[in-house]
């Protein structure tokens, strides 16, 4: 599965408007301003060496296919020689070489190129493209380039924007003149409401005593460990094979009230925090998931074939109720299942 990295070059103020100039905006080219010294020029060659392929709007592909193919050099070599797909319903004979048109619907298209492709695909500028793979969730990892300039005028990549969005610093490393490469993912928020036919009591030993876990959800192939307590780890094996491990850490323990727990990734830790009430009758877990987008969860059930979902904004809550606790859990019925897109729950 492949990874939709977004590198833009931004000022303080946000703008990221013709930063190598080529546009008909006053401050055309201003990145040419702010020496970006030889960490910033490693960060941008290594960042050409590894995609699989290149993602661009039709603007930010017009003004790159004008410049690329008539230039020499390692990076002139790789942007002319990568696959590249320029997303628009209007350019039918692109010009530069090893270019596919995708038209249509951007979240099909970005999919299948997920598919095709096991490694990075790049996005480089193409600020309107960038706000709608926002809007819909698609984008695996944000790299920002921060001048320090402040502008005033100019596109802004984050501008008109209805929905918050929730961005977790993995690496923060200056450049230059006082240039900062920011690398983001992006964290994703939904609420889960699971109402449980159990009373309070057994209900909390069932997520914090080993024995009771196995008792309640089904016994599992390899040891439990719940060190439950602020800053305790806990671990439980699912599977046979290496990466059927799961892992984490506690990072909140209220006793019959709340369980914030992390879970530990390649690609970055997720957190749950889950909360406790009793009703009536039984009892209830409210649930609240971060998760960084295209991290998936290794479970018993993630070999049954994935079928598509509605993401779960944090304000919607998804009620599940079933006959049994081990029905009504992470590893539940098929409708929750899958919580998010192109994962499992």
């Amino acid at each position: 599965m492949g990874k939709l990295v977004v590198t833009e070059y931004t000022t303080l103020d946000g703008v990221v408007e013709a930063p190598g100039g080529g546009e008909d905006f006053i401050h055309a080219g201003w990145t040419f301003r702010i020496e970006r010294g030889p960490d910033g020029v490693a960060f941008k060659l290594e960042e050409t060496r590894n995609p699989d392929a290149l993602v661009f709007g039709r603007v930010t592909y017009d003004g790159m296919a004008a410049v690329w193919p008539h230039m020499t050099g390692e990076v002139a070599d790789l942007f002319n020689t990568l696959p590249k797909f320029v997303i628009s319903d209007t350019v039918s004979d692109p010009s530069w070489n090893n270019t596919e048109v995708l038209r249509g619907d951007l979240r099909a298209n970005v999919e299948k190129l997920k598919e095709r492709f096991a490694g990075e695909i790049v996005v480089h500028g193409s600020t309107r493209i960038v706000r709608q793979l926002l809007e819909l969730d698609l984008i695996d990892e944000l790299r920002l380039m921060v001048f320090p300039l402040a502008l005033g005028a100019g596109k802004r990549l984050f501008a008109d924007a209805d929905a918050a969005k929730r961005f977790r610093l993995t690496s923060a490393t200056p450049v230059g003149d006082g240039i900062a490469v920011l690398v983001y993912r992006p964290v994703y928020d939904y609420l889960v409401v699971r109402d449980m036919p159990a009373d309070l009591d057994t209900l909390w030993r069932a997520w914090t005593e080993p024995e009771d876990y196995g008792a309640w959800f089904g016994a599992l192939p390899g040891t439990v460990r719940l060190d439950v307590r602020a800053g305790g780890p806990w671990s439980m094996q699912l599977g046979a094979g290496p990466h059927d491990r799961l892992s984490g850490t506690y990072l909140e323990v209220v006793a019959r009230q709340k369980l914030v727990m992390s879970t530990r990734f390649e690609s970055g830790d997720t957190v749950m925090e889950m909360t406790f009430r009793p009703t009536a009758p039984g009892s209830s877990i409210i649930e609240i998931h971060q998760e960084s987008c295209g991290q998936r969860r290794r479970t018993r059930r993630e070999r049954d074939p994935p079928r598509p979902v509605r993401r779960l904004p944090v304000e919607a809550a998804l009620t599940t109720t079933a006959p049994e606790l081990q029905e009504a859990t992470n590893h539940g019925p098929a409708d929750v299942r899958q919580l998010h897109e192109g994962g499992t729950a």
